[in-house]
């Protein structure tokens, strides 16, 4: 029987696990009782019906986030940064030349007088801007995982790292030796067979 085995990113072996308690067979013949074994089977299960009505509604709010993100960065570009440009610049030119003459009092309430002359325009920018990139985000994940049928999500796999250990290290040579011996203790106390 095969075993499946566990490392640390040191390569130290932590646990290993009969490679039957993985598999899952048609109706969950191969599941065990336990919630980590259910999980693993696709005990919560979708119908294809539902998961593609909800991956396609969650491309429609993608797609109308987007749509709004673009008419909120168009609003802003045809605004005026301030409700009047050249006083916001003559207080901010004053401002800049006063700056180390003025009692932190004064320069709060100049700045004040700045802000007050601002408009909605760099508020609807960054609105704008996040609409955008939220979705453009989930657009990536929904072509890489296949979302537009959300019963895909049961496939999703974290990605393979390349990091691998080296075949010189202790703790894999220690490892593959105790494989060619026979069985291999786990931590928890049993042997996995070979």
């Amino acid at each position: 029987m095969s075993a499946a085995y566990i490392f640390d990113v040191e390569g130290t072996l932590i646990d290993c696990a009969p490679q039957t308690l993985l598999r899952c067979e048609p109706g969950g013949g191969g599941c065990g009782q336990g919630g980590r074994e259910a999980i693993a089977c696709g005990a919560v299960t979708m119908s294809e019906r539902l998961g593609r009505i909800l991956g396609t509604t969650v491309i429609a709010l993608c797609a109308i986030a987007f749509c709004m993100g673009i008419a909120l960065l168009a609003k802003s570009y045809t605004m005026s940064a301030h409700v009047d440009e050249p006083k916001a610049q003559e207080l901010t030119d004053r401002y800049e030349q006063q700056h180390f003459d003025m009692s932190p009092q004064e320069r709060k309430q100049r700045a004040s007088e700045i802000v007050n002359l601002r408009t909605a325009k760099w508020f609807l920018y960054n609105i704008g801007v996040c609409l955008c990139l939220i979705p453009a985000t989930f657009a990536v994940g929904i072509v890489r995982f296949r979302l537009w049928d959300m019963s895909n999500l049961k496939f999703a796999t974290t990605p393979r790292t390349r990091w691998r250990p080296g075949p010189g290290s202790a703790p894999w040579s220690g490892a593959r030796a105790a494989g060619r011996a026979g069985a291999r203790p786990s931590p928890s106390g049993t042997a996995c067979p070979g």
